[in-house]
Formats: C-alpha cells, sequence, structure tokens
C-alpha cells in the first residue's frame, strides 16, 4: 500500500524467459506444490517512476501448484492499468497463466507477465484455496513430481462462465 517503485528495467544483455533472472517488481514463488498463494497478496495505491511495464510481474512458467495459482489481488486497478486495463478504481486480480483465471470476457492476458489480469466485475468474485492432504498421495514439503497429477483445479460460484476450461458442465 502507498509504495512506488522506481528504476525497474530489464537487465542488459540478458536473454531468458525465467523471470527470477530478471528484475521483475513482484515475482511469483513457483518453486512448490505445497505452499501455494491463498489471496493473501494484495495491493493498492502502487506507483512506477521508470518502470518498464514489461516486468512489473513476472511468473515463471512450471509445473507446480504455486505457479499455476499465483494470484494477486489490486484492490484499486493500480497494478492493472500498467497493462492497459482502466478499472476506474475498482479492484482487478491478477491470476497466473492458466487459462481457468480468465473468469470473465475483459480479462487479458499479459503474455511479458505470464498471467492475467481480470477485473473484479461482481462483489462476490474472491479468491480462496481449499487445501486437502492425501496421506501417500500428497506429501507436504514435497517440490513438485510432475508425474504424479491427482485431480482438478476448478472456479465455481455465481456469474463465473461454464466452459470446457474449467471442466464444469
Amino acid at each position: 500500500t502507498n509504495v512506488t517503485f522506481r528504476n525497474f528495467q530489464r537487465m542488459p544483455g540478458l536473454n531468458s524467459s525465467n523471470p527470477h533472472d530478471d528484475n521483475r517488481v513482484f515475482v511469483c514463488m513457483t518453486h512448490s506444490d505445497t505452499f501455494k498463494p491463498e489471496g493473501m497478496s494484495a495491493t493498492r495505491n502502487i506507483t512506477f517512476e521508470n518502470v518498464d511495464e514489461t516486468i512489473i510481474v513476472g511468473v515463471k512458467i512450471q509445473d507446480t501448484g504455486s505457479s499455476r495459482m499465483f494470484n494477486l489481488y489490486d484492490t484499486d486497478g493500480s497494478v492493472a492499468r500498467h497493462m492497459g486495463m482502466d478499472t476506474h478504481g475498482e479492484p482487478a486480480i491478477i491470476g497466473s497463466y492458466v487459462p481457468w483465471w480468465k473468469f470473465n470476457d475483459l480479462c487479458i492476458l499479459n503474455e511479458d507477465w505470464n498471467a492475467y489480469v481480470c477485473p473484479k466485475t461482481v462483489p462476490e468474485q474472491q479468491i480462496v484455496t481449499l487445501g486437502l492432504y492425501l496421506p501417500g498421495l500428497i506429501d507436504y514439503g514435497q517440490i513438485g513430481r510432475p508425474d504424479d497429477h491427482i485431480g482438478e483445479i476448478s472456479l465455481f460460484g455465481d456469474g463465473i462462465p461454464r466452459d470446457e476450461v474449467r471442466g464444469i458442465a
């Protein structure tokens, strides 16, 4: 809240698709299948001076729950407006590259950020995490095993479009 970020620029000569290698303002922790974002990161009244807008957010595309579930609650749209989305001071939800973060037709995929930016169009739209622990199937503390996919993640609730992306009939 009430923070100005200054002089974030791409690192000269760097040719990496990994946002952890570059000078990002907000970078996603992507290493874990156990520790995932839970809607607890929020911004308000964020300003940028001499900042390359392509490196404001960085999500590393990685086969982990924390990468897929990255999210940032932009309570006043002050981050979202830097990708051309004017929310008129209303909230926006920034979520990772996974298509189910596109929960309404106004969402924009920012390929530089590897993230969707969506205006929050109804008050009931919230980020909620439900964590399950199945002894012998889900081991806490593991860094991800891409060959052991268990279940699916879905969005649900009033006002969310029902289509094949979300696995909801």
